[in-house]
């Protein structure tokens, strides 16, 4: 069954859904010729100074400027280049982080596992376990006593949207934490909602009422239009951002009833 099969699998593959945190890359090799290359202008400069014909004093130390200014040329653009997509990112982090906020606020509404809020999959769940408490032998009631528990994905978002609507950003930071996000709602996707639409759709269509199914399909568009939103946010930050790792923001979309 699809259910079993997912919540089974959920504790053991929990530790590679975390999302890590952005390291930047180590300075290539190149730099140690450059830094050859300046020293060697230098120790030109140096030998000019000790010749008496002016000619060959011109000569040398013209050479040795030549080299010193190809030598530090390429750094010190390197290092201009490098500051300026540091201060554009920093520019994009600032421009996203309100709505990035809000994007992380509204995940909260998807994973609630409070049965008293009616838009909620946990609400439409616990209709259908009412209604087939009478029946515990039943196929889908012992399908439903078998997904993940709602709270455990609460919790993750609990903790995460916490601490993202109190601490400030770093750039690294929005970019990991927006990395973070796609990662809880992408392991919610994959546990939870995926395979119950997934499975009641092959196996239980029959099982449920017509309001069952009204009420699943009705969550099923709010969340779809979620996660196409998300994805929109992540495309325009990828396109925005110029020193940092693409976003993957693709997450399966589940199907009506």
């Amino acid at each position: 069954m699809a259910i079993a099969r997912s919540a089974s699998r959920f504790d053991a593959d929990q530790s590679l859904l975390i999302s890590a945190p952005y390291v930047s890359q180590p300075a290539p090799k190149s730099q140690i010729w450059e830094m050859l290359r300046v020293f060697a202008a230098f120790l030109t400069i140096v030998l000019a100074r000790g010749q008496t014909d002016r000619a060959r004093f011109w000569g040398i130390l013209g050479v040795g400027a030549l080299m010193l200014v190809l030598g530090l040329y390429h750094p010190v653009f390197a290092t201009l280049q490098r500051f300026a997509v540091r201060r554009h990112d920093k520019g994009i982090a600032r421009k996203y982080g309100q709505e990035f906020r809000r994007i992380a606020r509204d995940a909260g509404q998807f994973v609630n596992p409070d049965p008293s809020y009616s838009d909620t999959l946990a609400a439409a769940l616990n209709n259908v376990s009412q209604r087939l408490s009478s029946q515990p032998q039943s196929s889908l009631f012992v399908a439903l006593s078998r997904i993940p528990p709602m709270q455990m994905f609460m919790d993750r978002w609990f903790c995460f949207n916490a601490r993202i609507q109190r601490d400030p950003f770093t750039t690294e930071q929005f970019h990991a934490a927006v990395d973070e996000l796609i990662g809880t709602v992408r392991t919610y996707n994959s546990y939870c909602a995926n395979p119950i639409f997934h499975t009641f759709a092959n196996e239980y269509r029959e099982i449920l009422t017509d309001a069952e199914k009204s009420h699943f399909n009705s969550f099923q568009q709010s969340y779809c239009v979620y996660l196409e939103r998300l994805a929109d946010f992540v495309n325009r930050l990828n396109d925005d951002f110029r020193g940092l790792p693409e976003l993957s923001g693709k997450i399966a979309l589940p199907k009506p009833l």
